[in-house]
């Protein structure tokens, strides 16, 4: 899946200040407010799964090359990623547990059942009739992971992880997204094709980084028409 460009989202944030007549923006202001629209732009597209699966619900969805519900799953595929874990610390950029199963061979590999608080695991572990075993094992999940029986030391975790950025190579970071810019003579700023780093956002989803910065910028400038004009034009897209 194609990621946003930073750059084309940076040189649209700019015609729409500027179409606003609120001045020049810089590449310094708008890498200050890059991750954090990213990460509006993120948790919205969770919502665009809730809001689809209940279109879904309804049969109002269309047909698999029409579906919104497929099309918002696909979307998060962006962000599906596996890690290997042992009892201890959750992987540092997991957002959503999808799962948890045995590592070997694909018949090997038993999902663990979950739970996710203390009390329910004490009282599972406490029970004769479902103490966890090789063949139906359990993870507590809390701020840590602890795998049970204790003979199993290692699993695979899929997960939604939280976004980062691409890089020019096409390979994730977790780092922020960044523009890289110069200016020239006449201070205006120009964009720069090495230095910079993408969203880690679908490419669908470039409209919605362009409005999210502006928004951000507006409440920066306390100009609340900044803010209601990126918002309309967000409506009239």
């Amino acid at each position: 899946m194609q990621a946003a460009r930073v750059n084309r989202v940076y040189e649209a944030v700019k015609d729409l200040m500027n179409k606003e007549q609120k001045g020049f923006v810089t590449g310094r202001v708008f890498n200050s407010f890059a991750q954090i629209a990213q990460l509006n732009v993120f948790h919205e597209m969770f919502d665009d799964v809730i809001t689809a699966k209940k279109l879904r619900a309804q049969g109002v969805d269309g047909s698999d090359g029409t579906s919104t519900y497929n099309e918002a799953i696909e979307n998060l595929a962006f962000y599906k990623t596996e890690a290997s874990v042992s009892n201890g610390a959750l992987p540092a950029d997991m957002y959503k547990l999808i799962g948890i199963r045995k590592t070997g061979s694909p018949t090997e590999r038993t999902p663990f059942e979950i739970v996710r608080n203390n009390n329910d695991a004490a009282h599972i572990l406490g029970s004769n009739l479902s103490t966890p075993t090789e063949a139906f094992p359990l993870a507590v999940v809390t701020n840590i992971v602890e795998l049970f029986p204790t003979s199993i030391s290692k699993a695979v975790m899929t997960y939604y992880r939280l976004p980062g950025s691409v890089n020019t190579d096409g390979t994730f970071s977790d780092l922020p997204p960044v523009v890289a810019t110069k200016q020239d003579s006449y201070n205006n700023a120009l964009v720069m094709n090495t230095g910079y780093r993408d969203f880690m956002i679908p490419r669908a989803y470039e409209s919605e980084l362009v409005y999210e910065i502006a928004k951000l910028i507006g409440v920066r400038l306390e100009d609340q028409g900044v803010t209601e004009f990126a918002s309309q034009e967000e409506a009239n897209r």
